[in-house]
């Protein structure tokens, strides 16, 4: 789960709409290449779709950022709404790592890789000084990277690869703070220069036993 907001002018909804985890790597992309002063446009809603030949949604959002044109459908369903809960308790844990957003994202491509690309998960074995990132394939394949790290305490946790991804994809460029409890609960992720109370982006990953 993610969490973030902005300010924001024109016909907004006032239900809740939720964008695919998938979604978020993309439009963080074409985000951090835009320009300060550069505007965004979304709609929400029935938007038309980018090629003339597709049909118009119902269910989509496009957003228009200078010359680039992204468009996904929305995720139906309701978000959780115990988040607030989760996030609370996660940023309770008393392991804090720091770390480089795109050393940690190529240490998880590179070992998925070299698990022959079918690693649906992975284990983090964090120290004070770094965090090693372990994946297994089939037929006893398995790989190991090793991501540059600063952190207050040691602990092993397992990950699903896909959900860690989407994670740090849609964490923007620069160091990445996280907050980690036990191998059983949330890990709480955000920009590191804020306080993660004070964060405008935050997100939430649920560990899985490997």
């Amino acid at each position: 789960m993610v969490r973030t907001g902005v300010a924001g002018q024109g016909d907004i909804p006032t239900s809740d709409v939720m964008l695919p985890v998938t979604a978020w790597a993309p439009l963080r992309a074409l985000l951090d290449g835009a320009s300060d002063d550069e505007p965004v446009e979304v709609t929400i809603g029935y938007s038309k779709p980018l090629l003339p030949s597709a049909q118009p949604s119902p269910n989509a959002a496009a957003f228009r950022i200078g010359a680039a044109r992204f468009r996904t459908g929305l995720t139906a369903g309701v978000f959780p709404d115990n988040m607030d809960w989760l996030v609370t308790n996660a940023l309770h844990g008393g392991i804090i790592l720091e770390f480089e957003r795109d050393a940690l994202a190529a240490a998880l491509r590179r070992v998925r890789v070299a698990a022959e690309g079918k690693a649906s998960s992975v284990r983090l074995d964090i120290s004070t000084d770094g965090v090693a990132i372990v994946a297994g394939g089939s037929g006893g394949v398995s790989a190991e990277d090793w991501a540059e790290a600063s952190g207050s305490g040691d602990l092993s946790i397992g990950f699903g690869s896909k959900l860690l991804g989407s994670a740090l994809g849609a964490m923007p460029a620069g160091r990445i703070a996280a907050r980690f409890t036990d191998r059983a609960s949330p890990v709480a992720l955000w920009p590191v220069g804020t306080g993660p109370d004070e964060a405008a982006l935050l997100a939430l990953v649920m560990p899985q036993r490997v």
